[in-house]
């Protein structure tokens, strides 16, 4: 972990701001990260769980990047990562965005899971095969349920897409 470094109050707060960016931002693709991503889901389920307000996650997994690595370098796959920004900065909010892995992304929303599934659509629809994606809405989710019930469904929806998406390849 790094430490704030300086003398004066001035350097130890421009060293705490400098800090808090690296965690703040992922710097390939300029969205918000894990960290963030975790502190505001955490934000929005526990709005649901008090206030009833409901939420959509989705989780965006790139294909194919390890194959992109293996034959075409690091840097080919970091230009991957970034196209995969820019479309969804297309599409949605990047306020809503997160890189939260090295080729997942996540986009939280209190729009209904009906708008962000469409939306995903077509962003599918326009780039086939460039990702699989697992979306989730509290209204789908028991209210019993933890927030890692809700990040696990969406996980395993997309997981389960990939495999599909593989199936079809291989077929």
């Amino acid at each position: 972990m790094r430490s704030i470094k300086g003398e004066t109050c001035d350097e130890k707060l421009k060293s705490a701001i400098e800090i808090i960016a690296i965690y703040k931002y992922d710097k390939l693709t300029e969205l918000k990260g894990r960290f963030d991503f975790d502190y505001e889901f955490q934000l929005l389920f526990d709005s649901w769980k008090k206030n009833n307000t409901n939420f959509t996650l989705s989780i965006i997994d790139l294909n194919g990047l390890k194959i992109v690595n293996d034959l075409y370098g690091h840097l080919k796959g970091d230009e991957l990562i970034i196209k995969i920004s820019k479309l969804l900065k297309e599409v949605f909010d990047e306020n809503n965005l997160y890189r939260i892995g090295g080729d997942e992304f996540a986009l939280l929303c209190t729009s209904s899971h009906k708008e962000t599934c469409s939306s995903m659509k077509k962003l599918l629809s326009e780039n086939k095969g460039l990702f699989c994606y697992g979306i989730v809405s509290s209204s789908m989710m028991s209210h019993s349920a933890t927030l890692s019930d809700v990040f696990n469904f969406a996980d395993n929806l997309m997981l389960n897409a990939k495999i599909e998406y593989k199936e079809k390849m291989m077929s």
